[in-house]
């Protein structure tokens, strides 16, 4: 090919391209056709909505804090049903074109017999740029669909009826029907207002507090299922004009204030809705109609104080709990502190604690309730021999170094205070709280209050290989077993009868000693003045006995090491007792 030709077909391709760009550009359904919706829309561009139907003309502004009907009312929008109109327009998908509607009177003819000469249904919307218009004419003859144009257009085109129907309806389905703008989770404080007084909660970092007309802490739970039914109560009606019952509603003693930072929302009940049962009108100042609610929303604010009160014991957060100390008169105190990620027993030397205990410990302060709420202000502790309390479990935070939020040192959390016993109930309070409540003797006798309650189960544990020897001593008799050099156990007296299988579980398991609880201490009841069992094991280092007595009646039995008395289960003990000879 010579270079005339190259340049000749060269001229030809930018010609032809050149011709369908004029093309493009001059045919204004190319794009549509491409596309298939009716109209070609950003809805993010959208700051005004217009609907036209038979019954009002509804007027939708976009603000800052999102859709507002202006017309025929001046209410907040839906958000859902104005995100539904916009979609549906957004995606407004043609089934057919019609597009040779002639002119003059022809044309005329063509749009009254689609229902577009004088359409009284329209919906139109404006963009920074651009005022657009659809409008709506009759059904077609396949059910589900209707005729459509964009207003001015020479087109006509077929269309499902969805968005038809939404723009039918009146102006009341796009106001908002939440009673409130806010979700749950953003109301920080909450006015109840009654006859007999508000109670005013307000939530904290640590959950929701009650502070009129009583101190005390709130149930989150109860609190939150409460505005979740408040906010979850649809509005079924508006009313206004004429319709307004003669009823003054605002001086309604049953009313809610809800509050959201500075925002604030009143909400006053009235009287029942005439002929239709269970339902009853509502106030909101901020919004211009007498609002149709069902009954429950004024079940939901018909509370008392105690109601709403957290029965639980106490609110503890565990991650921030550093140091736990506990106070009986006449006892040394015990001091535990967190390590790593353990606990210590400080009291003990820094001995190990059993993380297991401590938790219980907090868990069953947070999951247990009170019995009963005995008085909301603790001005007279010896009467509940509070003064001076029988048990006291103090919890606190530690801080190593100075921080813009305490400073160095401990820091108080919570002190659970014990009294007198009173009907199978103790008289109990926190000490940072301001009334008395009771807790039931069982609660208070499950409690670890010693040190010996705290200590890490694992009695003994040691490598096998650091074992010499081991002395066996019961009723049947004694038994010493040995190691050799090349690392092998038998028994001295009977190595030819000896059951290997039944050594090596006894060693597995002496070398392995676990505590089911430990006990306070040795009583003759234990049988460890004369113990079932002996067993005395030699080391490199040293020598460790381990006595064990009787059996309690789950089984377990009572035994001694280093002059601690604890319980040794019913398996290990089989164990540790089974014949090692045949």
């Amino acid at each position: 090919m010579n270079l005339r030709t190259t340049v000749a077909l060269l001229i030809i391709a930018l010609g032809l391209g050149l011709f369908i760009w004029i093309l493009d550009r001059r045919t204004p359904t190319t794009r549509e056709n491409r596309t298939g919706y009716v109209v070609d829309l950003d809805r993010t561009e959208v700051t005004r909505l217009q609907i036209t139907n038979e019954s009002a003309n509804t007027i939708l502004n976009k603000t800052a804090t999102g859709w507002q009907i202006i017309a025929p009312v001046n209410d907040r929008a839906d958000a859902q049903v104005v995100d539904s109109l916009l979609d549906n327009i957004q995606f407004l998908r043609r089934d057919d074109i019609i597009s040779n509607l002639g002119k003059g009177e022809k044309k005329q003819k063509r749009l009254k017999d689609f229902g577009l000469q004088k359409p009284h249904l329209k919906v139109a919307w404006q963009t920074k740029n651009r005022h657009s218009v659809i409008e709506f004419g009759a059904d077609t003859a396949v059910e589900g669909t209707c005729y459509v144009r964009t207003e001015g257009s020479d087109v006509v085109f077929v269309t499902g009826n969805e968005l038809k129907n939404l723009i039918s309806k009146r102006s009341n389905a796009f106001r908002d029907h939440q009673i409130t703008p806010f979700l749950t989770t953003q109301i920080d404080r909450v006015i109840v207002h009654q006859t007999a007084g508000d109670i005013e909660l307000v939530r904290q970092q640590n959950g929701w507090q009650i502070v009129r007309p009583i101190k005390a802490r709130a149930d989150d739970d109860i609190v939150n299922a409460a505005l979740e039914k408040i906010n979850a109560t649809p509005i079924l009606d508006f009313v206004e004009g004429e319709k307004i019952p003669n009823t003054e509603i605002e001086n309604s003693s049953r009313s809610i204030s809800l509050f959201s930072g500075d925002e604030k929302v009143e909400i006053f009940c009235g009287s029942p809705v005439p002929s239709q049962p269970g339902k009853i009108y509502l106030r909101v100042p901020s919004r211009p109609s007498l609002l149709v609610v069902t009954d429950s929303f004024a079940q939901a604010i018909n509370v008392k104080p105690n109601q709403l009160r957290d029965r639980r014991i106490a609110r503890l957060n565990s991650d921030i709990i550093d140091r736990i100390r506990i106070d009986q008169p006449g006892t040394s105190s015990v001091l535990l502190a967190r390590h790593e990620n353990g606990w210590d027993i400080v009291s003990q030397q820094n001995a190990p604690a059993n993380a297991e205990v401590v938790n219980r410990l907090i868990a069953t302060l947070n999951g247990t309730d009170v019995q009963e709420f005995v008085s909301d202000t603790a001005a007279d502790l010896s009467r509940y021999r509070l003064d001076v309390p029988a048990l006291r479990i103090g919890f606190s935070s530690y801080a190593s170094d100075n921080t813009a939020e305490s400073g160095a040192g401990e820091e108080p959390i919570a002190t659970f205070a014990i009294g007198k016993l009173d009907k199978n109930a103790y008289y109990a309070r926190i000490e940072e709280e301001p009334y008395v409540f009771s807790v039931s003797e069982q609660t208070v006798s499950s409690l670890p209050t010693h040190d010996f309650d705290f200590w890490a189960l694992d009695v003994l544990n040691l490598q096998r290989s650091d074992l010499v020897s081991i002395e066996i001593e019961n009723d049947a008799g004694k038994v010493e077993l040995v190691r050799d050099d090349r690392g092998k156990w038998f028994t001295k007296e009977k190595a030819e009868a000896q059951n290997e299988t039944a050594l090596q579980t006894f060693l597995n398991t002496v070398s392995h000693i676990r505590a089911v609880a430990w006990v306070r201490s040795s009583q003759p009841a234990y049988g460890l003045d004369h113990p079932t069992e002996t067993i005395r094991m030699h080391t490199k280092t040293g020598q460790f006995e381990l006595q064990i007595g009787g059996a309690n009646e789950r089984g377990d039995r009572y035994a001694m090491f280093s002059n601690r008395v604890f319980l040794i289960g019913a398996n290990d003990y089989q164990q540790l007792s089974a014949r090692l000879a045949r």
